[in-house]
């Protein structure tokens, strides 16, 4: 019996050996790792659950096209205030846009517009011309008029809103009209 015993007693210790070693050699929690530093071209965009996650700007210019697709379509048909277009290579107000400029320029938009979201030009048969990443308020209007009417009443220049109806494909008529 007291050979069982001991048999027990080294098997108990031999079982839990490997154990504590393995607990002690554990990774420390990701809240004590200290995270990546930020690359300097990197920025924000919500991610998934509202949680920010740091991508390049072309990508958080992807994202951001897809996250906005929803609200986009709910435009569909309607005229919408079209408040900036810009892709690489515009230069406008003395800025030549990369992507980071072109993300800037739609992060300023969507802080002075929470609800404006961002397209591309190349996802909608009513923009004539492709490669622009397109910011607009979704609020439809039945009419351009009224479109232009709103661009006026946040104080925009005639160059800088108009009105924009958003479409799959061409319309008979013409789906821009400047104020």
């Amino acid at each position: 019996m007291a050979c069982l015993l001991a048999l027990v007693g080294i098997a108990a210790v031999l079982y839990l050996l490997p154990t504590r070693h393995a607990q002690s050699a554990q990774i420390p929690p990701a809240a004590s790792v200290a995270p990546a530093p930020t690359p300097v071209e990197a920025v924000s965009v919500p991610a998934t659950g509202g949680e920010p996650a740091s991508m390049a700007p072309a990508d958080a210019l992807q994202a951001q096209r897809t996250a906005d697709r929803v609200n986009v379509a709910s435009a569909i048909g309607w005229w919408v205030p079209q408040i900036s277009a810009k892709r690489v290579g515009t230069v406008a107000g003395g800025v030549v846009y990369d992507e980071a400029a072109v993300w800037s320029d739609f992060q300023a938009s969507r802080s002075r517009f929470p609800n404006a979201v961002l397209l591309r030009s190349d996802d909608y048969g009513s923009f004539s011309i492709a490669g622009y990443w397109v910011t607009i308020v979704p609020v439809p209007y039945s009419d351009a008029a009224s479109a232009n009417a709103w661009c006026d009443s946040q104080g925009f220049g005639a160059d800088d809103c108009f009105a924009k109806r958003i479409a799959y494909s061409p319309g008979a008529s013409p789906d821009t009209v400047h104020r």
